[in-house]
């Protein structure tokens, strides 16, 4: 009796006619589609369909946390640009400031540790590869073969200043500045439109206007020369003849003088354009003329005293 009883229906049921059976599980299935997913105890091939279609609804489901994938590395990229703007030039400002600019409230770009490219400080002085300027612009170079430089080009290229003059506002009057710049002669100093001086590329200088100083030297060492020769007295006279001292005034300045034309002397005291006279040649030409006439007046001076003494009759 304890079998019987622990017999579950579906077993009950297959004690019954074999033509009975197959038909109420059928008709079971066919009038109760929901019902697979409830019984516990259908096969797992009636249920199994079940779970796929489960699976495949779910599925799309998942794209969906995909489509947000997407959407934080955008975020990202959109981020990540803007916060390294930002805080990338703050950085050398912040990443090694000197004591004494921090005190004084100045800036500073920094470059590589250690090194300074510009700073200002308080009182507006400028410093470049320096972070203590003493002055107005201080610029500081260790590079080894070459001086620190200021580079300007340009059909204007130049700097302009004026004289010290307190108060003074250099902008209200440009031609009373000074300027210098570089043109076919050379390094220029100017004002206005009128070049003062000109330094050539070859050493030689141009002025315009008086020269003073406390004595001119020549460079006359032998060591600077070559194709050494005594100079003739006849070539001293010749030349000598050659020179006609004249009287002028300059045109510039209005000033009397007294001297040479620069195109009618000899080639021997003239430059190569003959816009010039060289002087120290001049002098040398009358340095021989001069010995030789000394020389000769040597000479008369002893036959005048030998007629002199002779006795007389």
């Amino acid at each position: 009796t304890s079998r019987s009883s622990s017999r579950s229906p579906l077993r009950a049921m297959s004690d019954e006619p074999p033509v009975e059976t197959p038909a109420e599980p059928v008709a079971a299935i066919r009038e109760t589609p929901a019902e697979p997913a409830a019984a516990v105890e259908l096969p797992a091939e009636v249920a199994t369909p079940a779970e796929p279609a489960a699976a495949i609804e779910e599925t799309p489901a998942e794209p969906a946390a995909v489509v947000e994938t997407p959407a934080e590395p955008a975020a990202a990229a959109v981020e990540a640009p803007a916060v390294a703007a930002v805080e990338t030039p703050t950085e050398p400002a912040v990443a090694e400031p000197t004591p004494e600019v921090a005190k004084a409230g100045g800036v500073q770009v920094s470059g590589n540790p250690g090194f300074v490219k510009v700073s200002v400080d308080q009182a507006g002085r400028v410093g470049i590869w320096t972070p203590k300027p003493i002055s107005i612009l201080h610029m500081h170079s260790d590079e080894p073969g070459r001086a620190a430089q200021v580079t300007v080009t340009g059909a204007t290229a130049g700097f302009a200043f004026g004289a010290r003059t307190a108060g003074a506002d250099p902008a209200v009057a440009p031609s009373t500045l000074y300027e210098l710049y570089a043109d076919e002669e050379g390094a220029v100093i100017a004002s206005g439109e009128k070049k003062l001086a000109a330094f050539g590329s070859d050493g030689t200088i141009k002025v315009t206007g008086k020269v003073h100083a406390e004595s001119f030297e020549s460079t006359s060492s032998r060591a600077f020369k070559t194709d050494i020769e005594p100079l003739k007295s006849a070539h001293a006279n010749k030349v000598l003849d050659g020179l006609n001292a004249v009287s002028f005034a300059f045109t510039r300045s209005g000033e009397k003088h007294v001297g040479f034309i620069a195109e009618d002397v000899p080639d021997e005291v003239a430059n190569e354009t003959h816009t010039a006279v060289k002087v120290m040649d001049i002098v040398s030409v009358l340095s021989c003329v001069v010995k030789e006439q000394r020389a000769m007046i040597k000479t008369l001076t002893a036959r005048v005293a030998q007629l002199e003494a002779r006795p007389r009759d």
